[in-house]
């Protein structure tokens, strides 16, 4: 992926995925992935609605779809796990087809400027080993004083090689807590001589954004997982957008002391606060689009949107990237 253009992924799945699903997404131990199972038609639509509202790239439904998970919650053997994880990026690509074939000029124009590059991207959505507890240990880390590197792989392993074989594009490893984990991940794919590119996005601490959840300086984890020669994008995820800029800024200057070209990504969540048991507060928040310009000029090349963030708020970034897009192709 050489393109210097900023790109823009898409919003929060669950809060779009919940006005087409069967089921409340928030009160479900699996998550969006049970959609793959009993609203395949609602996780399309819900790909396309984003693609209609400009992004460059969608995620797959699979952040909580491990095969513990799915065999326990949903009573589905081995095989119809992997099954259902690689139809998923049949559905993303299923919503990449009716996309394009709506003629939409504005993606026709965003995809000549990226040539050789395709569009629209399909990332696979990997989660950290925590949402499998489904006790919100995935925003702390603190699991990875109990488990092992085994546990982390078995837990880890099979999703990761479905959405390899399904062809998705990239491999999108977030809400990580722990550098330690992601290191995990990375040796994994490493010894199976995988080429798929790859981004990691990490968790952050709410009140000290230059350290991961689990504390780690994001500093030391952008110079070791800048390494891999697979990992092509580092960045932060569902967390509050008014922590972006202190993160982009120690990262932008550990990649330039770096020399490196790996894409700094950053799609955080809408800036409300997640109340256990009740869901999402309700407060007024500045808007996510009100902090993108900022992130752009600290040097964020993928911005996108996680939790409450929705079509309209992509739309909105749409706009602000394509004007940060078009004046660069004029100096």
């Amino acid at each position: 992926m050489e393109s210097v253009h900023v790109l823009l992924l898409d919003g929060g799945f669950s809060n779009e995925l919940n006005k087409r699903c069967s089921y409340n997404v928030d009160k479900e131990s699996l998550w969006t992935a049970k959609a793959l199972l009993t609203d395949a038609k609602a996780v399309t639509e819900t790909h396309l609605e984003y693609l209609k509202a400009g992004a460059d790239i969608i995620e797959t439904a699979t952040y909580q779809a491990t095969t513990r998970g799915l065999q326990e919650s949903l009573g589905l053997s081995p095989i119809e796990c992997e099954e259902l994880i690689a139809n998923s990026v049949k559905l993303a690509e299923n919503a990449v087809a009716q996309y394009k074939a709506l003629q939409d000029d504005n993606f026709f124009s965003r995809q000549d400027k990226v040539k050789p590059e395709k569009l629209p991207i399909i990332a696979g959505s990997v989660g950290p080993f925590g949402v499998y507890l489904h006790d919100g240990s995935e925003y702390s880390g603190k699991y990875m004083d109990k488990v092992t590197e085994a546990d982390i792989i078995d837990m880890h392993s099979k999703r990761l090689e479905v959405l390899i074989n399904s062809n998705v594009d990239i491999l999108a490893i977030e809400t990580m807590p722990s550098l330690a984990e992601v290191e995990m991940i990375l040796r994994f794919l490493q010894s199976r001589n995988v080429n798929v590119k790859v981004w990691i996005s990490f968790n952050l601490q709410e009140n000290d954004p230059s350290r991961t959840a689990y504390g780690d300086y994001v500093t030391d984890a952008f110079q070791t997982v800048s390494k891999y020669s697979n990992v092509f994008g580092f960045g932060t995820n569902c967390v509050n957008p008014k922590n972006v800029s202190t993160f982009l800024k120690l990262v932008s200057q550990a990649k330039a002391e770096a020399k490196s070209d790996i894409r700094l990504i950053v799609y955080p969540n809408v800036g409300q606060t997640w109340i256990s048991g009740k869901g999402w507060s309700e407060e007024e928040v500045p808007s996510i689009e009100s902090y993108a310009k900022e992130w752009l000029e600290l040097g964020a090349n993928i911005i996108g949107g996680c939790c409450q963030v929705g079509p309209e708020e992509i739309r909105k970034l749409r706009d602000i990237v394509d004007d940060w897009n078009n004046s660069r192709n004029k100096t």
